[in-house]
């Protein structure tokens, strides 16, 4: 399933698509104003002197599905992307050196180790995070010979993919939340089974993928308070 955020861009270019969406009744307003302000507050964690956010995805303004595949379908996603910031003591540690050596192997004309130096690089300077509310569709098997179990406190399963999610390189990291065990194989990968009806107002799961350097991306899976992202979901 492509993310959210790219659907939604290409989807309201259609005539008439935002008519086609209405805004949350009081109830369903009230799971998703909890479930907000639970993934912010997570979110917030990944911020660090170290990284800049360049981006952050989530404009506030909540609309809803009339025909959702799921209980709560939403238009609004959350998405954040990080950059190391420069002069940081990551970038003088980490990036600096490497950009000196890049520099210095363009001087000598050496393009193999420029784009050598260059993927190390790119592993280490940007950090991408996607949270999914009521995801319908995990887009690999759990059981797949790429697809490796994490172990992390306040999540249901941890799952390291070889291969990025969304046409990015390098790993992605899913962290889910909910009654992922009743997940099962479909054409898409893994299908949640959703135990409440279309069109009332339950969050039964929530998804997070991680993408980008992997080094701090372990640092946030030993640190972050995960157990507060179940909060998020509807009781």
């Amino acid at each position: 399933m492509k993310t959210l955020a790219i659907a939604l861009v290409l989807l309201l270019s259609a005539p008439g698509l935002k008519a086609q969406l209405r805004d949350a009744t009081p109830a369903e307003q009230h799971v998703l104003d909890k479930a907000v302000a639970v993934i912010t507050r997570t979110l917030d964690q990944f911020n660090s002197n170290d990284w800049d956010k360049t981006q952050d995805y989530y404009s506030g303004e909540i609309a809803v599905n009339p025909r959702p595949a799921v209980p709560l379908d939403i238009d609004n996603n959350f998405e954040r992307q990080y950059m190391v910031r420069v002069n940081s003591d990551r970038y003088d540690r980490l990036i600096k050196p490497i950009v000196e050596k890049i520099s210095d192997a363009m001087q000598q004309n050496n393009t193999a180790l420029v784009l050598s130096l260059g993927k190390q690089n790119k592993a280490l300077v940007s950090l991408r995070v996607d949270v999914y509310i009521n995801r319908q569709n995990l887009d690999f098997n759990l059981h797949g010979k790429d697809v490796f179990p994490l172990h992390i406190t306040g999540t249901a399963y941890g799952y390291k993919v070889k291969g990025g999610e969304n046409g990015n390189e390098g790993n992605s990291y899913w962290l889910l939340f909910g009654n992922w065990a009743a997940a099962r194989p479909n054409q898409y990968g893994m299908g949640f089974s959703f135990v409440h009806p279309k069109k009332t107002p339950y969050i039964e799961n929530i998804a997070m993928v991680i993408q980008g350097a992997d080094d701090r991306i372990n640092e946030l899976l030993n640190n972050v308070d995960w157990q507060a992202m179940n909060n998020a979901l509807t009781p």
